[in-house]
């Protein structure tokens, strides 16, 4: 439709075609991770109705000639230190060459995490903050394995950011790490995975998606790329506020009841 001609325009602006993105494309992360890696290691989230996503990524992989090392569960909702650690000790133990990750923002910032403390050593408290990643990177030599991050859920867009976001759940507080180091090399979003999504983490995630345009907008001023950044705000926020109450009048798949974790 005309009306999302500019928003695929920023896209592409925005990432080229490292992004893959639209209706029905999960076969082709079989292909894309073939171009990174040829051993994965896989971090899922489960919830109704992912089977057929997963067992699609699956048999893209394998299509691929992509051996698949192992799979392990995605982070709980907000990313917790605890599921950090055990994502980074499995990928230890598994020693992939690419990740191929399925599930909303909270997994995929876990995941994000949890490679550079595999590869980089030390603890989250020595990366967060603004290019600290890039700086371990630069002085130990090593580099962090290629990431193709596949998004469950329409939101913060954690497949396409430089942004890490974990939580110390004992405390409550949440840390961020900012670095292009942790940007996934092939963001993958297929729409159709959103289609039975429940009615209210459509709307929590069309409402984070205005936020986070705001945030962006908000902090580019006095900057030389205010007006791109108020260009990209501005389609965001129109295409939420006026397709979010017809996608929640009706919606594409039908609304099952369970919250999706991660």
């Amino acid at each position: 439709m005309h009306e999302f001609d500019n928003a695929r325009a920023l896209l592409r602006e925005f990432k080229g075609d490292t992004y893959i993105h639209g209706l029905g494309v999960l076969p082709q992360v079989g292909a894309a991770a073939a171009t990174l890696g040829k051993r994965a290691a896989f971090v899922g989230c489960q919830f109704p109705g992912c089977q057929g996503h997963l067992d699609a990524i699956r048999d893209s992989l394998a299509a691929a000639d992509v051996t698949l090392l192992g799979e392990m569960e995605g982070a709980a909702p907000n990313a917790p230190r605890e599921d950090v650690a055990r994502i980074a000790a499995e990928l230890a133990r598994l020693n992939p060459d690419v990740i191929v990750t399925f599930g909303g923002g909270s997994t995929i910032d876990a995941v994000k995490a949890a490679e550079l403390l595999r590869t980089l050593g030390g603890t989250l408290e020595s990366y967060f903050g603004t290019g600290l990643v890039t700086q371990a990177i630069q002085k130990s030599g090593k580099t962090l394995i290629p990431h193709v991050a596949i998004q469950t859920a329409a939101s913060s867009a954690a497949h396409l950011t430089k942004y890490s976001n974990i939580t110390d759940v004992h405390t409550g507080q949440k840390k961020l790490i900012v670095d292009m180091a942790v940007v996934p090399q092939r963001p993958v979003f297929d729409y159709e995975v959103t289609f039975g999504a429940p009615a209210a983490l459509t709307a929590d995630g069309a409402l984070d998606g205005i936020s986070h345009s705001l945030e962006v907008l908000y902090s580019a001023v006095g900057k030389p790329d205010y007006d791109r950044a108020a260009a990209v705000a501005a389609e965001g926020i129109r295409l939420v506020v006026n397709h979010l109450p017809c996608v929640l009048a009706d919606p594409p798949g039908g609304q099952p009841s369970a919250v999706r974790p991660g």
